[in-house]
């Protein structure tokens, strides 16, 4: 007897630079499925270091290069020839952008529509900003999609307060590699001694793209507040156009009285190399977070963290993990000053803790799986 056709889930996504909702994207398509599935990538924007990568394992990857307003027509036009030759029986669209032109292309043309929403309300500024307009309009829009995925509780409250009303919701959390996020003795030591770290230092870590939602002005305000109590103290900032070059972060920088105590390393491919030179991981987010990958990834590789009650962060962390409130400076300091406070064997005992706890109950292969089962239900 012939096997029937694989099922052809065509995800769209705003575009494949780094990012938390790309990397889910690419654990998702890369992973060792269910060979009943055939997946394959849009991006609206160019290719980026994600497609790369997906293309090197075996993705099929399009680029639309919708880059700007005079090239969007041609861009639409392409992605209508491909879902007429491709016939996907889902179209699976990731980030506000993408679930809108989804939903313009793919509504009455392909048998299942699904947005994916990976954060809770973001702040605008301003009507001009589409973080403002567009989820209003997707909103009144989203009756007209089969459902909605979302990866936090929190985000699922956000959006329904907005007007989202599709006729399902999904909330599938992130999953994370416990092989590829854990502790590395080895990368451990390399990247401290490339840092200048001595022995006994004390390295904390804030690893995001910059943007005011992050956190980073909060973090180094209040790491210059400990720098100046602790002299072990050493600050480590990662993540796309994070730099000395930035001229708001360089002045917080210059003006905390110990700079050489900061590095500002920019974007880094391998993370989980850099989080092993840490020795607490801290996620200060401010507004828009929904499941923080970088939260859940440094709980896998062994690291205490101090997180904000942003998204759904309660519900990520262990036993022990300090959650404080958004924008507190005096709180995070004093929390970091804890951290110090407690020696080594303490923020041993917390990160064996969060390990567990991540590898029990935010596995990548329970993400897999749920995805899996969704898609196949339909």
């Amino acid at each position: 007897m012939e096997s029937s056709s694989p099922i052809t889930i065509l995800h769209l996504i705003a575009n494949l630079k780094t990012g938390g909702a790309q990397r889910v994207l690419q654990r998702l398509v890369t992973s060792p499925g269910d060979k009943r599935l055939r997946h394959m990538v849009v991006s609206m924007g160019e290719e980026g270091v994600i497609g790369k990568e997906l293309v090197q394992a075996g993705v099929v990857v399009h680029a639309l290069r919708m880059t700007s307003f005079w090239n969007s027509p041609l861009a639409i036009a392409k992605l209508y020839v491909l879902l007429k030759r491709v016939r996907p029986t889902i179209l699976q669209s990731w980030l506000y952008p993408a679930d809108l032109l989804a939903w313009l292309v793919g509504a009455g043309r392909v048998p299942k529509v699904y947005w994916n929403i990976r954060c809770t309300r973001v702040q605008a500024k301003g009507w001009l900003d589409y973080h403002g307009w567009l989820p209003w309009l997707l909103g009144k829009l989203s009756q007209r999609v089969a459902g909605v995925v979302v990866n936090s509780w929190q985000g699922l409250e956000d959006h329904r307060l907005l007007g989202y009303a599709p006729h399902q919701w999904h909330v599938i959390v992130n999953g994370i590699n416990g092989e590829r996020f854990q502790p590395h003795a080895e990368a451990r030591l390399a990247w401290r001694q490339r840092l200048g770290v001595p022995e006994n230092g004390v390295v904390f870590g804030l690893l995001a793209r910059n943007h005011a939602m992050k956190g980073q002005q909060e973090f180094i305000q209040a790491a210059a507040a400990l720098a100046r109590q602790e002299e072990k103290v050493y600050f480590v900032l990662a993540g796309r156009e994070v730099h000395g070059e930035d001229g708001l972060l360089g002045s917080l920088v210059a003006a905390s009285g110990c700079p050489q105590r900061f590095f500002l390393l920019g974007e880094i491919q391998q993370v989980e190399r850099v989080m092993a030179a840490l020795d607490v991981l801290v996620v200060p987010s401010l507004w828009g977070e929904g499941f923080s990958n970088t939260l859940a990834e440094g709980m896998a590789c062994g690291l205490p963290c101090i997180a904000t009650r942003c998204g759904d962060a309660a519900r990520i962390v262990s036993e022990g993990t300090l959650l404080l409130p958004t924008g507190d400076v005096p709180a995070l300091h004093k929390a970091m000053e804890s951290m110090v406070t407690i020696g080594d064997e303490g923020r041993r005992s917390l990160g064996l803790v969060a390990r567990q706890h991540v590898l029990s109950h935010f596995s990548l292969q329970g993400m897999i799986s749920r995805y899996e089962t969704l898609y196949l239900s339909l």
